[in-house]
């Protein structure tokens, strides 16, 4: 999803070096991220655990919280 939104921002030519600034950044700069043999992973777990919960919460409505009544 994210990678076709910079192909639509971005055209097609710079969405790959667009891509690769940003692991590059994040793996660099921000700690974030770590590579191995060309995989990146999270350094942080809860990173990662918070952004599949923000997946589940606006993807599958059966995942949100009922609110109270």
């Amino acid at each position: 999803m994210v990678a076709a939104r910079i192909v639509r921002r971005r055209g097609r030519a710079d969405a790959g070096r667009t891509l690769d600034d940003f692991l590059q950044a994040m793996a660099e700069r921000a700690s974030l991220l770590h590579e191995r043999d060309e995989v990146y992973e999270f350094i942080h777990l809860s990173f990662q655990e918070f952004l599949c919960a923000t997946y589940l919460a606006r993807r599958c409505p059966m995942w949100r919280p009922s609110p109270p009544s």
